[in-house]
């Protein structure tokens, strides 16, 4: 009998530890700004933006929401998040919308060229972001939808999630939100830039990025239906234009996109299906001009400030 009841008492215990942990990290986490999804839901609330700029790397780094805030005379903020696709935009413009009650006037919505040949759903290096918010109905219905499994296994029994991602969302991080020992690597706009030299890969010249993706004529992938999702949230929530734009790449970049010109067509497209404005900038500085960029696809710190202000001029146009 006593044998029986340890055994109780140590089943118990294990779950009440499996479910107290991850409530622990949960609420640490959501009180933290360690990652940009972090910082946008928990830190961003209540605020009116003239601009604000959603997309990948490529936008987080090529952009200066400063400058962007000064050419045009209004609040500007950087919403991009490193490694994401459509399905990200989506879900982290309607928290910061929805949830944390933000006004943005104008929101400029960065395709890549090779964004609508591809799947929408979430790198897995962004994921983990979502683990703390899963009892957020948003955030779930959102998850689930992408990823059903284990959005509710992640949900009913957190454990899972957090030990799939323990080097991101464990005890370390956990106490990195206790200490702050380790900051976020984004400025109070967003925006993140690099200021090294450009970094000569013989991978740009061998054309070993070639991407298989294939366009044809009126297809697109569940990135157009996010698209389109996006224009709707923006307009329920009062934004007076969506606005695409691609960002400037090497010409080295254009191996990864062997149609650049039909994805650039498709893009406008897409623009006018939805009746959105779209701002083709890949080719506004010199090709092959090394010194603007960092690697083959991120502009460097100046570089994303002339490059604003070329687009803030562009942006002006724009009613």
């Amino acid at each position: 009998m006593l044998t029986r009841n340890r055994f109780i008492v140590f089943v118990l215990t294990v779950l009440a530890a499996a479910y107290a942990l991850p409530w622990l990290l949960a609420t640490a986490f959501k009180q933290d700004d360690f990652t940009k999804i972090w910082w946008l839901w928990n830190k961003k609330k209540n605020g009116q933006y003239k601009y604000a700029v959603i997309g990948n790397s490529a936008s987080l780094c090529g952009i200066d929401s400063k400058t962007l805030a000064d050419s045009t005379g209004g609040e500007a903020i950087n919403l991009s998040i490193s490694d994401s696709d459509f399905s990200t935009y989506y879900i982290v413009l309607a928290y910061f919308l929805a949830q944390n009650h933000n006004k943005i006037e104008n929101l400029l919505v960065q395709v890549s060229l090779g964004e609508l040949g591809r799947t929408a759903r979430e790198d897995d290096d962004n994921l983990y972001n979502f683990i703390p918010y899963l009892n957020n109905p948003l955030v779930f219905d959102h998850f689930k939808h992408m990823y059903p499994k284990d959005a509710l296994l992640y949900k009913y029994l957190p454990i899972t999630g957090y030990t799939k991602y323990n080097s991101k969302i464990g005890l370390v991080t956990l106490l990195n939100s206790v200490a702050k020992v380790k900051r976020k690597n984004f400025n109070a706009f967003g925006d993140l830039h690099y200021n090294r030299p450009y970094a000569f890969s013989d991978t740009i010249w061998n054309g070993q990025y070639a991407d298989t993706t294939t366009y044809t004529d009126g297809a697109y992938s569940e990135a157009f239906t996010y698209l389109g999702k996006i224009k709707r949230l923006a307009k329920a929530h009062g934004v007076k234009n969506v606005i695409m734009f691609s960002i400037p790449v090497l010409k080295q970049q254009h191996v990864l996109y062997i149609n650049d010109k039909l994805a650039i067509r498709n893009i406008q497209r897409a623009a006018d299906s939805l009746q959105l404005h779209y701002l083709n900038t890949t080719a506004v500085f010199p090709q092959y001009d090394f010194h603007r960029f960092v690697d083959r696809a991120h502009l460097s710190q100046q570089a994303a400030i002339e490059y604003t202000q070329l687009l803030s001029s562009a942006l002006k146009q724009i009613k």
